[in-house]
């Protein structure tokens, strides 16, 4: 598979699971990815922080790609944020190649 179809079938998998993500949170759709620029790495990895009850914060689903596993959760590590009751919040980190052959 060429790397412009390998990132085309990535950005395909990446808009369907986010938009899955903010759909099982109860968030209004996630505009297409379509529109990322720069490369779609293997990982994407997306957040969804606990802001209830901040005014003037919108709750969405945070997103962006990583090249491996360890570069995932440094990813989330410098973005988590965790609110005292930590109640309201997930992360996923998923292989955009995975089933791939």
């Amino acid at each position: 598979m060429s790397l412009v179809a390998l990132e085309r079938d990535r950005q395909v998998r990446a808009d369907r699971l986010v938009q899955e993500i903010a759909a099982r949170h109860g968030l209004p759709p996630v505009h297409s990815l379509e529109r990322h620029t720069g490369p779609t790495d293997r990982f994407l990895v997306a957040y969804v922080p606990d802001v209830a009850g901040i005014a003037g914060t919108a709750h969405a689903v945070e997103y962006a790609f990583a090249a491996s596993m360890l570069a995932s959760i440094e990813e989330l590590r410098r973005v988590v944020t965790e609110s005292p009751g930590g109640a309201g919040s997930a992360a996923y980190v998923h292989d955009l190649d995975g089933g791939m052959e």
